[in-house]
C-alpha cells in the first residue's frame, strides 16, 4: 500500500490544447481555488522569459481514476499565453484513495496548502459516517481542537515545516466518537477551537449525556438564572470582546477561552452559583 512514481519524469512542452486536457483531471477535493492573479503573473513571466520549467503531477489511483495533484495555475497560464511551454510531468501510482490523499498533501510547491484544504481532500477517503456526515467547518474545528488537546490545552501552531501535514486528518480518524459528539456545537459563538476542545474534554470526562446538559444550556440560554455558571459562560462567549483584552495575542485569547469554559464547567459541576466568570489558574483543571 502506498504511492510511487509509476513513470520516469517527462520533460516536455505542453501546448494550450494539452493543457486543457490535463485540466480535465483537476477535480480532486481540497484543491486550491484558482488564483487569477497568480495565473496573470505566470503569463507575464512567460512572455518576458523569466518563467522557469514548472512541475506538473498526476495521480493514478487503482480502480478509481486519475487526478491532477499539482500544476493547475501553470496549465491555465499556458492556455492564456497561447503557446507551448516547457514543463516536467511526474506520474504517480496510488494503491488507494487514502494513498492519493497522502500524496496530494505533499505538493506545496508555490504556496503551503492549508490544513482545511488537506482535511477536505481526505474527507471523501474516510469510511466512518460519523466523520463523512459532518460539514467541513465542523471537521476543521474538531481537528484543531484535537491538536490543541494534544499540546496540553495550550496553543502550539502546527508549523508549515512539520513533516507530517496529514496529522489533523489522522486525528479525525482516531476519534470519530468525539467528532460525532461535538459536531452539533460547531456553530455560532461555539466556533472557536478552544471552546470545541473544552466540549470534547467534558464529554470524555463524564459522557455525552451529562455534558450535553451543560452545553445545551450554554447554547440556548433557556431557563437560566443570571448566577448560573452556564449563563455566565454564554454571556461571555457572546458579548466579551477578546480583542480588547489586555492579553491581545490571539493564541493567548484561545487559552483564556478554554480556561473560562473549564471554570464555568467546574462551578456547575460543584453546584456553585457565580456573579462573575473568572478563568481557572491552570488549563488542565477539569
Amino acid at each position: 500500500m502506498g504511492y510511487r512514481e509509476s513513470n520516469p519524469i517527462q520533460n516536455t512542452c505542453v501546448d494550450p490544447e494539452r493543457a486543457k486536457q490535463l485540466l480535465v483531471l483537476n477535480t480532486w477535493e481540497g484543491q486550491r481555488t484558482l488564483s487569477k492573479s497568480k495565473v496573470d503573473h505566470y503569463v507575464n513571466m512567460m512572455r518576458t522569459g523569466q518563467m522557469r520549467r514548472v512541475d506538473i503531477a498526476i495521480m493514478n489511483v487503482n480502480g478509481y481514476g486519475s487526478w491532477l495533484a499539482n500544476g493547475q495555475h501553470v496549465l491555465n497560464a499556458i492556455i492564456e499565453y497561447g503557446n507551448s511551454f516547457p514543463v516536467s510531468i511526474a506520474t504517480y501510482g496510488c494503491d488507494t484513495m487514502r494513498d492519493a490523499a497522502d500524496l496530494f498533501a505533499t505538493f506545496d510547491v508555490h504556496a503551503t496548502r492549508t490544513q482545511t484544504q488537506i482535511i477536505k481532500s481526505y474527507k471523501h477517503t474516510f469510511d466512518d459516517e460519523r466523520i463523512t456526515s459532518q460539514p467541513d467547518r465542523a471537521l476543521s474545528l474538531c481537528a484543531n481542537a484535537f491538536w490543541y488537546i494534544m499540546n496540553g490545552c495550550t496553543f502550539k501552531k502546527l508549523s508549515t515545516s512539520t513533516p507530517d501535514k496529514t496529522l489533523k486528518p489522522k486525528l479525525l480518524i482516531s476519534y470519530p466518537d468525539d467528532v460525532a459528539a461535538v459536531s452539533k456545537y460547531c456553530k455560532g459563538y461555539f466556533r472557536k477551537t478552544a471552546v470545541v476542545a473544552a466540549i470534547i474534554q467534558t464529554v470524555r470526562k463524564v459522557g455525552a449525556a451529562t455534558a450535553y446538559t451543560f452545553w445545551d444550556a450554554v447554547d440556548t440560554g433557556s431557563m437560566l438564572r443570571s448566577c448560573d455558571p452556564r449563563y455566565r459562560l454564554r454571556e461571555t462567549l457572546i458579548n466579551k470582546s477578546y480583542r480588547k483584552m489586555s492579553t491581545v495575542n490571539v493564541y493567548s485569547r484561545m487559552d483564556e477561552e478554554y480556561r473560562l469554559c473549564i471554570s464555568a464547567w467546574n462551578s456547575w459541576r460543584a453546584g456553585k452559583t457565580i456573579k462573575n466568570l473568572r478563568s481557572t489558574s491552570t488549563v488542565d483543571a477539569l
